[in-house]
């Protein structure tokens, strides 16, 4: 059966991260049929043995050197079968379905292109997991240093609105999401095209 979503992993001498994160896929995910996909850009630290020993269903392809992140996840994407696409981080561990409740909430609305989650750091504290574009030049201003912290202190202060969400309490559009758990659909990747290669990222 064709698996409706590919989930895609990029391993850099991941270690047990890697291990923990797909145990807990393989353990939380329920209500969608998907494919587990890993792409390894350092191959001779081995780690991706005894994890392909352990979930022989995992979809490995060893890259000949460290590739990055965006040559990897494209070469994650050229091997999935999935009309849904999600990009995870190795050190990432699911609780509660996340996925699943995503995937669902995806394809219940035609006009989404891409979804994320709340993530959270090791404390349970909210990590910052979507952001805005501010207008025009600004968001080249605000990684300046000190000057960028002022322009970020003057902005909140006139009502400009968040570069980020701290957390979102409820479903919220955002103008980009973060790369460690990214699901988008497959249309949407036809119509703009793979990631840029250039965006290494180890």
């Amino acid at each position: 059966m064709k698996p409706a979503l590919s989930i895609i992993l990029v391993n850099y001498h991941s270690g047990t991260f890697m291990y923990n994160c797909v145990q807990s896929i393989v353990q939380e995910t329920v209500g969608v049929e998907y494919e587990l996909i890993l792409i390894d850009n350092s191959p001779q630290d081995g780690a991706a043995k005894g994890l392909l020993q352990s979930f022989p269903q995992i979809k490995y392809q060893a890259l000949p050197a460290n590739e990055g992140f965006a040559r990897a996840n494209n070469a994650g994407i050229a091997l999935a079968k999935g009309e849904v696409i999600l990009l995870l981080n190795t050190d990432t561990i699911i609780r509660q379905n996340a996925i699943g409740h995503c995937f669902e909430r995806l394809q219940q609305n035609e006009e989404l292109i891409a979804a994320g989650v709340q993530l959270e750091y090791a404390d349970g504290s909210p990590q910052v997991s979507g952001s805005f574009n501010l207008t025009g030049g600004l968001n080249f201003l605000m990684v300046i240093p000190y000057f960028g912290r002022m322009l970020r202190w003057l902005s909140m202060q006139i009502g400009v609105k968040k570069p980020s969400i701290a957390e979102a309490v409820s479903d919220t559009e955002v103008d980009w999401i973060s790369g460690a758990f990214l699901m988008v659909k497959r249309s949407a990747i036809r119509q703009a095209g793979p990631l840029i290669q250039t965006f290494f990222v180890p």
